[in-house]
């Protein structure tokens, strides 16, 4: 249980409830101001298809979960026992 913070201490900046939530603000609007942005500023496609408003959006989430989800898959290829360092 070395993972666990101790009842003794105070919870890290981080780790405080107010802290994420204001993460979370900051995200959801950078993101928000983004996807504005990418309507609202003309753009001079090279291609076609990336004039699309918010085309770099859904390329960057789709690339993003792709990621993800192949290193789940990965992790059961490679994964080690737990106990591997300990033998």
């Amino acid at each position: 249980m070395s993972g666990e913070t101790p009842h003794n201490e105070d919870p890290g900046f981080f780790e405080k409830p107010s802290t994420v939530r204001a993460i979370w603000i900051l995200l959801i609007a950078a993101c928000s101001m983004s996807a504005v942005a990418g309507i609202v500023v003309p753009m001079h496609p090279y291609f076609g298809f990336d004039g699309f408003p918010i085309f770099y959006a859904i390329y960057g989430f789709i690339a993003f979960s792709f990621i993800v989800l192949a290193g789940q898959h990965l992790r059961k290829l490679i994964m080690r026992d737990e106990d591997y360092y300990d033998r």
